[in-house]
């Protein structure tokens, strides 16, 4: 179920809130009243239903709308919390409830956590599960996952499966109703979490498991049994490339995709090369009828957000640094001209051409080759000078977070930083930091370590130091300041002194991220 297909709820016919009054042709009548017996009677403008979850399951699959047959959560249940959901939060719960096995596909922002909390917390009051395991990226175990949970349900046992073996031990056999815990533990926790009585498993930011291959996806696979509930949660299931349903489908309803990977890349791919597949043109349909049923709201749909400008700020290399970075273009266009270059290295070479064009180059002896950076640095701190709110500031490359800080202490600006090496524990700390205090003003983020489900709205401008390959990461990086709360209008910063960097941000705005594409982008601005 798309989102355009999804609508408010019509005000069913309710008898002492506990049946549904259903309408439809004779013969639809008679069916209804042979099915449900006893369950069933008639009433003057239909037949009344029991209602209850099983009878408004079996009463959607004879054809009903969900505007007539609504979920039981519609019914009684009290929404918990220190904030009360939107309407396209309830709609996503009770489609939730609907489906022991589905995908939500909500847009980054719009609340998709909540959702999932509401939902399976009523299917905890109502009996249908007993325990439920929450799988995200470790980035997103405290920061928003707990955070969530503690502003929705307080008095409910959760607890967080970090830490030593022993400790993700502990909490997985303890008595705590909800348990959180990263991918790459669930393979190493894998014996212990298949006994572990869990009946409700969502996997947050799916993408994770794009790889049917991988040990995480196998592991989780593994933890799915016939009654196990499964929701499998993304904003951009298909951000890389049609193949990434592939691991999403398997783990949430096997029996809708082949059972091998390469039965699946011939149904929804075209060979035109030895080494290069592109998608069919009714690749993107078959998907969408595989990840079924799914749910979709676009922040556009539900949310009243101010507007968010994108801004391009051009910035000088130094003569030495114009100088090293058309050496390494001249040297790299000998390794296409010899067809050493692939889709698969692409990004690689691409990666050192940004990193000269930002002001260092990391080298095979593990040496870096520094540039004066004194141009883009000055025209990065102009933005945060003249932001009177906090900033992020997205870099991608290790050398050049150290640069910018440098720089920030230098001006007398507070800043925290988070990088692939900061601590779950340490990176939840900071984001509260950030979002509860008035300092420090300026958050410095390596991009990957806080794409996902991490909400930093208390910024109201993004500064991107250098371009990623990644376009989902850069999307989703983006859209943590353009969410749900944010009250100002929003900027969005690029940093700009190469041909690459231009290029590749034209890329990441039009969502392209595959490797095809990196390879083009390589061609071209090694041709000029």
């Amino acid at each position: 179920m798309l989102a355009q297909e999804v609508s408010a709820y019509s005000k069913p016919e309710i008898i002492q809130n506990k049946a549904l009054v259903v309408k439809g042709e004779p013969e639809k009548i008679s069916e209804v009243l042979r099915i449900f017996q006893d369950q069933a009677f008639r009433v003057e403008n239909g037949v009344a239903v029991r209602w209850t979850l099983e009878n408004t399951k079996v009463l959607r699959n004879m054809g009903f709308h969900s505007t007539t047959t609504p979920s039981p959560i519609l019914r009684n249940y009290n929404w918990p919390g220190t904030f009360s959901p939107m309407e396209h939060q309830r709609t996503t719960a009770e489609f939730l409830t609907m489906h022991r096995r589905c995908y939500l596909f909500n847009e980054q922002g719009t609340g998709k956590t909540a959702s999932a909390i509401w939902a399976s917390h009523w299917l905890l009051q109502y009996g249908k599960v007993n325990r439920v395991l929450i799988i995200c990226p470790l980035s997103v175990v405290k920061a928003a996952w707990l955070n969530d949970m503690s502003q929705i349900l307080m008095g409910v046992h959760t607890d967080v499966a970090i830490g030593t073996r022993e400790q993700r031990h502990k909490v997985i056999t303890s008595n705590a109703k909800y348990v959180v815990i990263n991918y790459d533990a669930v393979v190493t926790m894998k014996k212990e979490l298949q006994t572990g009585g869990f009946d409700l498993i969502i996997c947050d930011e799916a993408t994770y498991v794009k790889n049917d291959n991988t040990h995480r996806a196998k592991a989780i696979r593994s933890l799915v049994g016939p009654d196990t509930w499964v929701w499998m949660m993304t904003g951009t299931p298909i951000a890389q490339s049609p193949m990434d349903a592939y691991g999403i489908a398997r783990i949430c309803r096997s029996e809708t995709v082949p059972k091998s990977v390469t039965a699946f890349k011939t149904m929804i791919m075209d060979k035109v090369s030895t080494f290069k597949w592109i998608p069919k043109p009714e690749a993107t349909a078959i998907v969408r009828s595989i990840l079924q049923p799914a749910i979709r709201f676009t922040k556009e749909q539900c949310l009243d957000l101010p507007e968010k400008t994108y801004a391009t700020i051009e910035v000088e290399m130094t003569k030495e640094q114009g100088m090293y970075y058309e050496k390494m273009r001249r040297e790299n266009m000998l390794s296409l001209a010899s067809g050493e270059v692939t889709a698969v290295n692409a990004g690689v070479l691409l990666n050192k051409l940004l990193q000269i064009a930002s002001g260092s180059c990391y080298m095979s002896d593990g040496g870096v080759v520094t540039f004066d950076a004194k141009s883009r640095l000055d025209e990065m701190m102009n933005i945060v000078h003249g932001s009177s709110h906090k900033v992020l500031i997205f870099a991608t490359f290790k050398h050049s977070v150290q640069v910018i800080t440098d720089r920030l202490v230098k001006e007398g600006v507070t800043y925290d930083c988070i990088g692939g090496g900061t601590s779950g524990n340490r990176r939840a700390e900071i984001i509260e930091r950030f979002q509860k205090t008035n300092e420090p003003k300026v958050l410095v983020i390596q991009p990957r370590a806080a794409s996902h489900g991490v909400t930093l709205h208390r910024a109201d401008t993004v500064i991107w130091y250098n371009p990623t390959l990644s376009a989902e990461t850069y999307l989703q990086a983006n859209d943590r300041i353009h969410r749900n709360g944010q009250k100002n209008p929003c900027t969005i910063y690029h940093l700009v002194g190469s041909p690459v960097e231009a290029k590749r941000y034209k890329q990441l705005q039009s969502n392209v991220d595959n490797q095809d594409d990196l390879l083009s982008l390589y061609k071209e601005v090694l041709e000029g």
